[in-house]
C-alpha cells in the first residue's frame, strides 16, 4: 500500500507539474508584444503557478477535494492581484511598473506567509490551526522547495550530460528535443513536482535540515545580541547624525531586526518555556527583546526624516508598511516578556500570529486601490501643494507626471482646478511644462535650468552680521544646491555665509558652510556672475564637529585665511598642498 500511495503522489504532483508546464509553454510561445494585452496572459500565469505551487505543497494524499478547491481560491486571488496590477495604464516612461515589482517581490513572501495557514485547513477542515503546525509548515515549506529545485537542477543537468555526450558523435536528436521550449518548460515543472513528492517522503531529511538550521540560530543568536545592544550602547556618543548620513539607515535598521526576529523564533521555536541557554546567556537575549521597540523607534524616526519635509513615495510608503509589521513584532516580543516572564515564549506565538496575518493583509491590499502605494503617494504630494503645506517653487511636479503612473498624471490635470489657490498661475505654468515633456529625463534636465526660488539673506546665518549679501550671489548659491536644500537651509538657518578676503583681488569673496564637511567658496568674476569652488579638507577634527560648531567658531573669530608653511606645488596640471 505504501508503495501504491508513492507512485500515486509521483504521478499526481508529476500531472500537475506537467499541466503547469505546458500552460507556460503556451503563454510563453504566444506572448503579446503590446504591454495592454498582456494582463489576460500574466492573469493566467499567475493562476496557474501558484495553483501548482499550492497543491503541491499542501498535498496530503487525502481529501483532494478540499485541497483543488483551496488551490483554485488561492490561484484565483492572485490572479486577481496581478489582472488589477498589470491592467493599470502602463504607457511611455510611466512608473505604473513599480507595482509589478512591487507584485513580483511582495507576492511570493504574501503567498509564503499564507501558505501554512492553507495547509492547516487542508488538514484539518476548520479553523482551529494550532501553533506548532503552523511553524513546522513555515519552516518545512522552505526546505522542500529548496530541496526540489535542487532536484531539477540536477535532473537538468543529467540531460545536459545526455545531449552532449550524443552530440559528440554527431546525434543532435536529444540536445534538439531536450532544448526545445516544449520539452524545457514541461520537464522543469514535471521534475518539481516529482521532486516535491520525492522530498515530502522523506520527511527525515527535512527535519534534520530544520535541525541543523535551527542549532545554528540557537548558537548565534548570544551573538547577534550583543551586536545590537552594542549598536545601540554605541549610539548615546556617536549621535544619530552619522547614521542618517548613510542614506540607508532604514533598511539597515529594519534588515537587524529582521534578522533579531528570525534567531529568536529559531530558537524558542513551539515551546511555552524559557529560552534553553544559562541563565547569565538567557538574560542578555532577553533583554535583547526589549531592544527592538529602539530599533522600531529608530526605523520610524528615519523614515519620517525623509517623508515629513518631502512627502510620500511609493517606495516610502512600502518603508511605512515593512516598518508598522516589525513594529508589531518588535512591541509584542517586548510585551509578552514583560507581562509573561516565565512563560513569556507563548505570547511570542500570538504575536507571530497576528504579525503573519498583518503580513498577508498588507501584501494583498498593496495590490488593490485600498492599499496602493501609487494612489497614497499621488494623493499625498497633491494635498501637500493644494493645502498651501508647500510653495509651488519648491514642489516637484514631475513626480506627479513621471513617478507615479497613471494615477499621478491625474492627480497632475487636478491641479488645473485650484483656481483658488495664491499660486494658481505658476500652478499651471509648472503643470503646461510637465505635460510637453516625453519623459523624467526632459524634467531633470529642465529642473537645473530651471530659476529656483533664490535665498533670502534672511535664510542664512551671516558673517558679519551688517555685510550686504548681493542678490546675484543669492540666486547663484539657490541655483547650486537645489530645491530640497535651499528650503533646507531656508527651515533650518543653519546654512552659514561668511564674507573673508582669500585672493590678490580688491574684491572680497563669500564662504558658504552647509555642513562642516561641505563648505564652497563663491567669487565673483569680471562678467558679473559669480563662480563656485569646493574647498577640499586637508585637516582632521578632533572629534565630530557640527553645524552648531561651526556658528560657535565664527561668532568667537576662529576663522580666517590659512597660511600655510609651505606653498603650493604645481606639476603639470596638478597641485600638491602641505598641510600643517
Amino acid at each position: 500500500m505504501m508503495a501504491e500511495q508513492r507512485w500515486r503522489s509521483w504521478i499526481e504532483l508529476g500531472t500537475v507539474g506537467f499541466l503547469q508546464g505546458t500552460v507556460l509553454w503556451m503563454a510563453q510561445r504566444d506572448w503579446p508584444k503590446e504591454i495592454t494585452a498582456q494582463t489576460p496572459w500574466v492573469t493566467l500565469v499567475v493562476a496557474t503557478i501558484v495553483f501548482g505551487l499550492c497543491f503541491e505543497l499542501a498535498w496530503t494524499g487525502r481529501h483532494r477535494l478540499r485541497l483543488l478547491l483551496l488551490s483554485v481560491l488561492t490561484a484565483a486571488l492572485f490572479a486577481l492581484l496581478a489582472r488589477w496590477v498589470w491592467g493599470q495604464d502602463m504607457v511611455g516612461d510611466s512608473s505604473d511598473a513599480f507595482r509589478i515589482a512591487s507584485f513580483l517581490l511582495a507576492g511570493p513572501a504574501t503567498l509564503y506567509v499564507f501558505g501554512p495557514y492553507l495547509q492547516c485547513l487542508q488538514e484539518q477542515g476548520n479553523l482551529r490551526i494550532t501553533y506548532d503546525r503552523l511553524f513546522a509548515h513555515s519552516w518545512n515549506n522552505f526546505f522542500i522547495a529548496a530541496l526540489a529545485a535542487f532536484f531539477v537542477g540536477v535532473f537538468w543537468g543529467l540531460l545536459s550530460l545526455w545531449a552532449a555526450l550524443f552530440a559528440m558523435i554527431k546525434i543532435d536528436l536529444f540536445k534538439q528535443l531536450f532544448y526545445s521550449a516544449p520539452f524545457a518548460w514541461m520537464s522543469i515543472f514535471t521534475a518539481f513536482g516529482v521532486g516535491v513528492a520525492l522530498i515530502r517522503e522523506n520527511d527525515r531529511i527535512i527535519l534534520a535540515l530544520r535541525n541543523v538550521v535551527l542549532s545554528l540560530c540557537h548558537f548565534l543568536l548570544p551573538l547577534l545580541a550583543g551586536i545590537t545592544l552594542l549598536f545601540l550602547a554605541s549610539l548615546p556618543f556617536t549621535g544619530l547624525g552619522p547614521l542618517w548620513a548613510t542614506k540607508m539607515a532604514s533598511a539597515l535598521l529594519l534588515s537587524l531586526a529582521g534578522v533579531v526576529i528570525l534567531f529568536v523564533n529559531g530558537v524558542v521555536q513551539d515551546r511555552t518555556d524559557g529560552l534553553p541557554y544559562p541563565f547569565a546567556v538567557r538574560r542578555f537575549v532577553e533583554v535583547s527583546l526589549l531592544a527592538l521597540p529602539v530599533l522600531a523607534g529608530l526605523v520610524i524616526h528615519a523614515i519620517a526624516l525623509r517623508v515629513i519635509p518631502y512627502g510620500l513615495m511609493p517606495e516610502r510608503v512600502w518603508g511605512i508598511f515593512i516598518a508598522g509589521i516589525v513594529s508589531i513584532y518588535a512591541a509584542g516580543y517586548a510585551g509578552a516578556f514583560l507581562l509573561r516572564r516565565a512563560r513569556w515564549p507563548l505570547g511570542l506565538q500570538a504575536v507571530n500570529v497576528v504579525a503573519s496575518i498583518a503580513i498577508i493583509l498588507v501584501g494583498i491590499m498593496a495590490h488593490t486601490p485600498l492599499l496602493d502605494p501609487l494612489r497614497l503617494s499621488a494623493r499625498n504630494q497633491f494635498n501637500r501643494l493644494a493645502q498651501g503645506r508647500m510653495r509651488a517653487s519648491e514642489f516637484d511636479f514631475g513626480a506627479l507626471g513621471f513617478e507615479l503612473g497613471s494615477v499621478g498624471r491625474r492627480k497632475l490635470e487636478d491641479l488645473k482646478k485650484l483656481a483658488h489657490h495664491p499660486e494658481f498661475l505658476e500652478i499651471q505654468k509648472q503643470v503646461r511644462l510637465v505635460e510637453s515633456l516625453k519623459s523624467q529625463d526632459q524634467w531633470v534636465e529642465l529642473r537645473k535650468k530651471q530659476p529656483r526660488s533664490a535665498l533670502l539673506a534672511s535664510d542664512l546665518v551671516v558673517f558679519p552680521a551688517e555685510t550686504r549679501v548681493p542678490d546675484a550671489l543669492l540666486q547663484a548659491i539657490s541655483w547650486d544646491l537645489g530645491t530640497y536644500a535651499v528650503t533646507a537651509c531656508a527651515r533650518s538657518r543653519r546654512c552659514v555665509l561668511t564674507n573673508l578676503q582669500l585672493d590678490d583681488d580688491p574684491e572680497s569673496e563669500f564662504v558658504l558652510v552647509t555642513n562642516p564637511d561641505h563648505v564652497e567658496l563663491y567669487d565673483q568674476v569680471p562678467e558679473g556672475d559669480w563662480r563656485k569652488h569646493d574647498f577640499k579638507i586637508v585637516g582632521s577634527f578632533p572629534y565630530e564637529k557640527t553645524q552648531g560648531d561651526v556658528v560657535r567658531d565664527l561668532k568667537e573669530g576662529r576663522f580666517g585665511p590659512a597660511r600655510l608653511r609651505y606653498g603650493p606645488l604645481r606639476i603639470g596640471g596638478k597641485i600638491y598642498i602641505i598641510p600643517e
